[in-house]
């Protein structure tokens, strides 16, 4: 679990999980503490008494999500993995649900989304719709889940280091797509579950406008990258104009807070980027 100012924001669902830790001590918890304070890993030692289970991992560097996550991995042993937000609602009946599911799964399963209700909506895992645009899948769809998402999911260990976790220089928002990209490249199925979770959502950015700026500019570099590295040429051009339509459907709100300017570097630095990839002069 990789936090990021997540005790100003979350301390009521860190709390939950502390206790949770505390009353299911067979399951390993790791803590990777983003923040450039120690805020985070005070909070979580201040409520832990002595337990053996947990571990508490400072990185003041800030790497990013997708290498808290490959820390977190480093540092297990389990031969399940499970990803999950600090802004999830979680106890000890949740944990056990989730043991339960490691040991129920059908053969072939290299990793399961979880059921997160964020502000109403029901999702579960990761979807490319046709045009390679990746959303959050609602949870009674058919559509195909791609792979779990990165905040409320399962994933076999042997099967995220085959791939090599995620990637790090997504940094975050994306590195889980561009991961289920690789998994069903490689043939791993991902499966859904019935469990559903409560989740906050935008904590870790929550009334910080120049965090939900970075938000934004990293989610567009990040699907452009992706598209880039991943797609066919048929597909990228299905991409681009998906992407031109979003932004200028976005651009009244970019003008309103005043990130035009820097939202349209993100977008022109893609379009480069994705033609350059293709041998396109």
């Amino acid at each position: 679990m990789v936090t990021y100012g997540s005790a100003r924001n979350a301390s009521d669902c860190l709390e939950s999980m502390l206790k949770a830790a505390m009353d299911e001590p067979t399951v390993s918890w790791i803590f990777v503490d983003n923040t450039p304070t120690s805020t985070d890993a005070d909070f979580l030692v201040a409520k832990l008494t002595a337990q053996q289970n947990v571990q508490i991992i400072r990185r003041p560097d800030n790497p990013g999500f997708a290498a808290g996550c490959n820390e977190g991995v480093r540092n297990g042993r389990s031969s399940w993995i499970a990803f999950m937000n600090p802004d999830l609602e979680m106890n000890a009946e949740t944990v056990r649900e989730l043991a339960n599911i490691v040991g129920t799964l059908p053969d072939g399963a290299a990793a399961v989304a979880l059921r997160q209700r964020t502000r109403g909506f029901v999702h579960e895992g990761i979807h490319f719709n046709r045009f390679g645009w990746f959303v959050d899948r609602p949870a009674h769809s058919r559509d195909e889940i791609y792979g779990p998402s990165g905040g409320a999911g399962l994933v076999a260990r042997d099967v995220f280091e085959s791939l090599g976790g995620f990637r790090e220089d997504l940094f975050a928002w994306g590195e889980d797509a561009e991961f289920a990209l690789r998994m069903v490249e490689r043939g791993h199925k991902t499966i859904g579950s019935d469990l559903r979770i409560e989740h906050r959502g935008g904590h870790s950015f929550e009334g910080d406008e120049g965090l939900t700026l970075t938000k934004n500019k990293l989610l567009l570099r990040n699907r452009f990258d992706i598209a880039a590295r991943h797609y066919s040429l048929t597909l990228r051009a299905k991409f681009m104009l998906f992407a031109t339509v979003v932004t200028i459907a976005k651009l009244p709100r970019y003008l309103a807070s005043g990130w035009a300017g820097q939202m349209s570097k993100v977008y022109f630095s893609g379009v480069r980027n994705l033609v350059r990839r293709h041998g396109v002069k």
